[in-house]
């Protein structure tokens, strides 16, 4: 184990770069020379009054800088998904000790340097008189594997004085949060689809290959169905449908083919938007409704059927999550009905936060139990 001059020396380097702050910099804000501060990053501890000093321009406690590495007594979750960040800071034993929300972290969305300010604020609000080195983090961002940005979210994390830190994709959140260490395969079902069979704390991905290249499973391939039956329905190249009747109301009562141009416009979002149509349809008893249902489902048995041909024979157990999951009353018996030697799955729902899966991934050993929030 470091001495406490080892340790002292490592976490005033750490708080300082983490603040922005040159050796210069902070010798000259609390009245002492570059060189003083120099000394300190070598291993010599200031006086008590330089200590107080830094602890206060550094935004820590003096404990904070003098404490040494040890095993992880909290942990920090944080779930950066596309709309919202949530970060969720527990004790050992699982009991939230603070939920804190900010905005999108995604840095594809939003640029590299405001994902990391959204970052610092959720992490500083949230361990605000907890110390650092005794926090375990993992972090799942939206667009956080994508290109390098994985290396430089896991610099920009290294520059906390946490006890241990690792950070991923928020997909890797569903699977951990579904399946926890346990072998099994994860599917999210929501505006795209895609699967994850975990083996041995190893991932395989199954399809997720973007809206141009999917074959189905997801609410924008159910609800472009949606767009395609009505244009059909209304040119007579296709089955009347319910469907048309409601797609053009949400049209404004206008022409389907008329609307070609806005429907073109709306994006993957704005076709997603139109599944909820389908359900509607399908509850009415209408037949197009009910097989394009039956066909997106179909998508989602074979991902499960790579899934389980990656794990091998057993029983394997499947957990689903997204928003398509709402309406597991009418997609079950089409995925079961369409799922070879569907005797050997076990099939649920995960209706918990993604963000618990950060917190299993930090190293949380228990479930997290209900919030007892300090800033509620």
């Amino acid at each position: 184990m470091a001495s406490v001059e080892e340790s002292f020396a490592q976490n005033l380097r750490t708080y300082r770069k983490n603040a922005g702050m040159t050796q210069k910099m902070l010798g000259a804000s609390i009245g002492y020379s570059e060189k003083a501060v120099s000394k300190w990053e070598s291993g010599v501890l200031p006086p008590v009054a330089a200590l107080v000093k830094l602890a206060d321009a550094l935004q820590t406690t003096v404990d904070e800088l003098l404490t040494t590495a040890q095993e992880s007594a909290y942990f920090l979750g944080i779930d950066g998904g596309a709309t919202k960040t949530e970060f969720v800071l527990t004790d050992a034993a699982g009991n939230v000790l603070c939920r804190h929300f900010e905005g999108s972290c995604n840095p594809m969305d939003i640029g590299m340097e405001a994902a990391q300010k959204v970052l610092d604020t959720g992490i500083r609000t949230v361990c605000k008189g907890v110390p650092m080195r005794k926090i375990s983090v993992f972090a799942g961002i939206s667009g956080g594997i994508s290109g390098n940005n994985k290396e430089i979210l896991h610099d920009f994390f290294a520059k906390f004085p946490f006890a241990k830190c690792d950070n991923g994709s928020d997909a890797q959140l569903i699977v951990a949060a579904g399946l926890g260490h346990s072998d099994g395969i994860a599917v999210i079902m929501g505006t795209g689809s895609v699967a994850f069979a975990q083996e041995n704390g190893a991932m395989h991905r199954i399809g997720g290959l973007g809206y141009l290249f999917d074959n189905g499973g997801n609410g924008y391939s159910i609800g472009r169905d949606a767009i395609r039956a009505a244009l059909c329905a209304e040119d007579g190249s296709g089955e009347q449908t319910l469907l048309h009747k409601l797609v053009t109301e949400k049209l404004g009562n206008t022409s389907a083919i008329a609307s070609l141009g806005e429907l073109y416009a709306l994006g993957k979002r704005g076709v997603a938007s139109y599944a909820p149509l389908v359900f509607r349809a399908a509850d009415e008893g209408d037949g197009v409704a009910r097989n394009i249902l039956r066909r997106n489902m179909k998508e989602i048995a074979a991902l499960l059927t790579a899934g389980r041909k990656k794990l091998g024979a057993g029983k394997v157990k499947a957990v689903f999550v997204g928003g398509l999951t709402n309406r597991w009353d009418i997609l079950l018996p089409e995925i079961l009905d369409q799922l070879p030697e569907k005797e050997c799955y076990e099939l649920s729902v995960y209706q918990g936060r993604a963000v618990n899966g950060a917190l299993v991934l930090a190293g949380l050993k228990e479930g997290v139990k209900d919030d007892q929030d300090r800033n509620a």
